[in-house]
């Protein structure tokens, strides 16, 4: 994944995209696929991105959006509630999905 080129800062990302294509590239491999990466520039932001690009690396099974987003706020916060999931859900869909830059 190259994001954040240039060390531009904000809150974008193709959560869709990375959710299902790495898994997907891996089981189309015949298993010749041995790893991913990010190159990222500016780090201190967009946690939730860059941590999903590299949770693929351990997957065995396609997930959704919705199970990632669960898994990762319960490490997060070590408590989640349909409050909290429903503002990452807000989050997601107006500022990553809706704002697409690269």
């Amino acid at each position: 994944m190259l994001h954040n080129f240039g060390g531009t800062d904000g809150i974008y990302g193709r959560f869709d995209i990375i959710t299902t294509e790495p898994y997907n590239a891996f089981s189309n491999s015949n298993n010749n696929m041995i790893g991913i990466g990010i190159t990222m520039e500016g780090i201190n932001q967009n946690y939730i991105l860059y941590k999903l690009m590299l949770y693929n690396a351990w997957r065995n099974k396609n997930q959704t959006l919705n199970e990632y987003l669960y898994t990762y706020l319960t490490s997060r916060y070590d408590y989640v509630n349909n409050n909290i999931i429903n503002a990452w859900n807000n989050i997601i869909n107006i500022r990553y999905l809706n704002n697409q830059e690269g």
